[in-house]
């Protein structure tokens, strides 16, 4: 087969995507390293990718719905512009692992991607507290002890 041309018709040649929303596409790709991920998450990164296009296709001024709030778009473009690609695989995760029936697919993943940029320390810090005993103490028992230690380590100086 010709791949300039569909096998379904011989009369006129495939036109490769251009315009905004393929421009935003590249660059996203190229953001969270779009050739890294393994062949079965490649559907799913593509239409993420395709939802966080189209917000960067949006002006500035524009409503975006996230957490049912709507937020303007340039806000929703700087968040996105943090997202990596274990932020993608970890949306993607969660995506799978919920246990509800995910109605609104798109407003759903728009949201998981929004947060993901102001969650992803905080979960790093609870996955190492309760994979990791010794570090299941909050900071301020950790302080406290510190403190305790290095009291005990004052008095035997002196």
């Amino acid at each position: 087969m010709n791949r300039h041309y569909s096998s379904h018709s011989r009369s006129s040649p495939c036109q490769v995507p251009s315009g905004p929303l393929h421009k935003e596409l590249d660059r996203i790709k190229a953001q969270i390293e779009f050739e890294c991920f393994d062949k079965e998450y490649i559907a799913q990164a593509e239409e993420i990718c395709l939802i966080m296009a189209e917000a960067f296709i949006l002006p500035p001024d524009a409503e975006i719905q996230i957490n049912k709030n709507k937020l303007t778009a340039e806000t929703v473009q700087s968040v996105y512009r943090m997202l990596t690609h274990e932020d993608i695989i970890t949306v993607m995760d969660n995506f799978e692992a919920a246990a509800y029936n995910i109605r609104h697919k798109k407003t759903y993943l728009r949201t998981a991607l929004y947060n993901e940029v102001f969650e992803r320390s905080s979960r790093k810090i609870n996955n190492a507290r309760t994979d990791i005993p010794e570090y299941a103490l909050t900071r301020r028992d950790q302080i406290s002890e510190r403190q305790r230690a290095n009291n005990g380590n004052l008095y035997a100086r002196q």
